[in-house]
């Protein structure tokens, strides 16, 4: 408990989460995950949110909605404390402000999450893309009458990102099985 301590501590004092240079909370936590391991310490790097109870949340929205990340590491047999790595704080299983950190996705290793992340925003930005054009033609539909060739055309671009959104999302369940919702 005392490197996990040490870690976080002199990480937050040396450290600065810093959104406008891109510097953000999956990046602090990649960096202390790699520190605790350096000293034999088991870690995963958890993905979520902590703002919200998320176990009612099915799979798809906890990885589309989360937005956070911070570190879990294991300093004993039955023993796991979170490390919010943006503020050098470490939160004990069964404290008052814990049950958010012990649940989300949970990641063994930086490659994970880098993928992870790099599939997420293009199921984000293909999900959106398709709400969008949703959006948009039931807008046109109902302000002015538009031609056939026109709503035909439309529908199938909708179609495709709607598509799109699907299969960019089913390759982001390979990383369901890692989903911690209790």
């Amino acid at each position: 408990m005392q490197i996990v301590e040490r870690i976080a501590a002199i990480y937050h004092a040396s450290h600065s989460y810093t959104m406008d240079e891109g510097f953000v909370c999956l990046d602090m936590a990649i960096d202390v995950w790699n520190q605790l391991k350096t000293n034999g310490i088991e870690s995963k790097i958890m993905g979520g949110t902590i703002h919200e109870n998320i176990t009612a949340w099915n799979y798809r929205q906890l990885a589309m909605e989360g937005n956070h990340a911070w570190v879990i590491a294991t300093i004993g047999p039955n023993e796991k404390v979170a490390i919010e790595t943006t503020s050098g704080k470490i939160i004990k299983q069964g404290t008052t402000d814990a049950t958010p950190y012990f649940k989300g996705i949970a990641f063994d290793d930086p490659a994970e999450v880098k993928r992870f992340e790099q599939l997420r925003k293009l199921a984000v930005g293909n999900c959106r893309d398709a709400s969008n054009l949703a959006d948009d033609f039931n807008k046109d539909v109902a302000e002015r009458q538009l031609r056939p060739e026109e709503i035909i055309a439309r529908k199938s671009k909708f179609e495709q990102r709607k598509q799109d959104c699907e299969r960019a999302f089913s390759h982001l369940k390979e990383f369901e099985s890692k989903a911690i919702f209790y």
